[in-house]
């Protein structure tokens, strides 16, 4: 009986990037959402805008696929060139490109060695290079790398690798008091000590500040999964008013929320509900993907 096999490369991450406070602030001219769901109570209503902001979100996705804007660690396994130097250049499906927590090499997915040092690997925005070959010997911690029919150093190999990519964009997990110096929060991938800027969007209140330090990171300063983000004293209480709307936390460039909020609103329009003013479904979505162009595309 054959076993089957799954591949290793991660799935895509969908979720919402902007609340439904932050769309009714700077993106409702020229829809309705207080009748996405006629003669719906106010918890339909605010259930059904979420569902079009998930909508929008993903239609941004969908524009820079196969990248996602929010911050993920993807494990990625695929065939990659090593040039004469001996370096492996990678361009990940994701970006930016915030650090690589794990690395392998091999002629193939039986034979991989995984590097237990990537101190010598050079981080870039859109790529990082891992220098696999060093004086005529693939190496890695745990010595040379056998690579059997593989015959030059500039040969393809198959690589695996978690990389961790995108803007961090998460919620509270708690109500946070006034003064607290950090932050519990549902996901920390992403997010680096004294490198990333977060706002928290609570309701209409909005709290902007550097990570000073992150529970779940690793030595190199990486982490993920639900943890405590530490910051500068919060000015004032964050209440936890609805566990299904948790305020969110985002390192997203206002920019890329104007992008949700107009691909949301174009969505919006699409179903019947414009009011009839202002611009149509159709220039808002070419608004929104003007803006991610500058973001994702090159030479745009």
């Amino acid at each position: 009986m054959t076993v089957s096999i799954a591949g290793v490369t991660s799935p895509r991450k969908n979720m919402a990037y902007i609340t439904g406070d932050m769309f009714k602030a700077q993106g409702r001219a020229g829809v309705q959402v207080n009748n996405l769901v006629p003669k719906g109570n106010e918890a339909q209503q605010d259930a059904a805008l979420l569902q079009k902001i998930k909508a929008g979100s993903s239609w941004c996705d969908l524009q820079i696929g196969p990248a996602v804007m929010a911050a993920t660690a993807d494990t990625v396994q695929e065939t990659v060139n090593v040039n004469r130097r001996g370096w492996v250049e990678i361009f990940p499906r994701f970006r930016p490109v915030i650090g690589l927590t794990a690395f392998a090499i091999g002629p193939d997915a039986s034979n991989l060695t995984t590097f237990t040092d990537l101190t010598g690997v050079d981080i870039q925005e859109g790529s990082f290079k891992v220098p696999a070959y060093a004086n005529g010997l693939w190496s890695s911690s745990e010595g040379p790398i056998q690579f059997g029919r593989m015959i030059a150093p500039w040969d393809q190999a198959l690589a695996r690798y978690t990389v961790v990519s995108g803007f961090p964009v998460t919620t509270l997990t708690t109500a946070v008091a006034a003064n607290a110096t950090s932050i519990p929060v549902a996901d920390t991938t992403g997010i680096v000590a004294g490198k990333t800027w977060l706002t928290i969007y609570a309701l209409q209140d909005q709290y902007s500040f550097l990570a000073t330090s992150v529970s779940t990171a690793d030595a190199g300063g990486l982490g993920t999964g639900p943890g405590n983000i530490g910051c500068a004293a919060v000015p004032s209480a964050i209440e936890m008013s609805d566990i299904q709307y948790p305020p969110l936390v985002s390192a997203l460039p206002s920019a890329l929320n104007e992008a949700v909020a107009l691909a949301t609103r174009g969505i919006i329009k699409e179903s019947g509900g414009s009011t009839g003013k202002g611009p149509s479904a159709g220039d808002d979505f070419a608004t929104a993907e003007a803006i991610l162009r500058k973001f994702f595309i090159l030479d745009a």
